[in-house]
């Protein structure tokens, strides 16, 4: 079996060097340029063969037949292979939520991203400005691409699976990471399977305001005044500037003009710049809507807590480094405020 498996991945490898030379002999002879008297090489720069999606194809293909010979192979070259189960035997089904965590490394084992805190620091990437926390996607085609959707419904809670791709398939996903022509490795940990994040949301809010109180209902937000200003009191009019914190529930500070709290958390950086915001007082498309209003009836110098929605902030689809269906709390104070 071991030959076997020996002999076809050399005959795989010799299809990908056949392919890659022929390019490159190709590329060469449009790049040589003869001396007209002395017959020799002038300097063009000779240039790398760009490897093709059949490039790319047979690559994985080579990889899979040599590591994972007994994966599950699925369309376009994309295969998985459950490499522990948990026990569980609830699976997503079409259009649940899941939280999972996922490491993504390219065929030579370098990392690409990882929603682990722990993988991060073991390949030496870790960053204090990145949050590590377990990807919330819907198992659906159109939230993670067909084939993850594919393949998440048929894992449970606490298994382990590797998912195999192309770049082109990986694209679909929306995890991150995506370069042309680099196949990845996807190793997944799924933890929860949600069938009603917004229901979730609200018992977590609840649960927050309950261990936190202070807090009042502010239109569609709660408000906790933790300190009362003492100059002029913000009217519904105006423009108001602000120094601002904001927070995942768990504390994590995801963004800050203020250098003092960047300093405090760890995320300081000397080339960031540190400015007052400004906004619109009662709407400014420019930020959130969660701060839309937040604001009025507070004095110049008062600083208050903000618990957000993520029906007011970023909503179903998330940001960059928001999860969906994630409430937010800032910690502003009203610096200025003019009519």
């Amino acid at each position: 079996m071991e030959a076997c498996s020996s002999t076809v991945l050399q005959i795989l490898l010799l299809r990908l060097n056949m392919v890659l030379l022929q390019r490159q002999l190709m590329k060469m002879a449009t790049l040589v340029c003869l001396g007209a008297l002395a017959g020799t090489v002038c300097g063009c720069k000779k240039e790398q063969p760009d490897l093709t999606l059949d490039d790319e194809a047979v690559r994985l293909d080579a990889y899979r037949e040599v590591h994972y010979p007994d994966a599950k192979q699925l369309g376009d070259h994309t295969f998985y292979k459950i490499l522990r189960n948990g026990g569980s035997n609830e699976h997503p089904a079409d259009g649940q939520w899941l939280y999972f965590d996922v490491t993504v490394l390219d065929l030579e084992g370098n990392l690409l991203l990882t929603s682990s805190k722990m993988v991060a620091k073991n390949y030496s990437t870790f960053d204090a400005a990145t949050y590590y926390t377990p990807y919330y996607k819907s198992v659906r085609e159109s939230a993670i691409g067909g084939y993850l959707a594919q393949v998440l419904r048929e894992c449970a809670p606490s298994d382990s699976v590797l998912v195999g791709m192309p770049s082109a398939v990986y694209k679909e996903t929306g995890l991150g990471g995506y370069q042309k022509y680099q196949s990845v490795l996807c190793y997944i940990t799924p933890h929860r399977v949600v069938r009603d994040p917004a229901a979730l949301e609200a018992t977590t809010i609840q649960n927050y305001l309950a261990s936190h109180p202070g807090f009042n209902a502010h239109d569609k937000i709660y408000r906790a005044i933790v300190k009362d200003g003492d100059g002029a009191t913000v009217e519904e009019s105006g423009t108001v500037w602000v120094t601002y914190a904001g927070y995942h529930l768990d504390g994590f500070l995801f963004d800050t003009n203020s250098k003092e709290a960047a300093i405090a958390n760890g995320t300081f950086k000397e080339d960031a710049k540190y400015n007052l915001l400004s906004f619109s007082v009662k709407s400014d498309s420019k930020v959130i809507q969660g701060f839309s209003g937040a604001l009025t009836g507070l004095k110049i110098g008062a600083k208050v807590k903000l618990l957000i929605p993520s029906s007011q902030a970023y909503g179903e689809s998330g940001s960059d480094k928001i999860r969906p269906y994630t409430p937010l709390l800032f910690e502003i104070t009203v610096v200025r405020w003019q009519k």
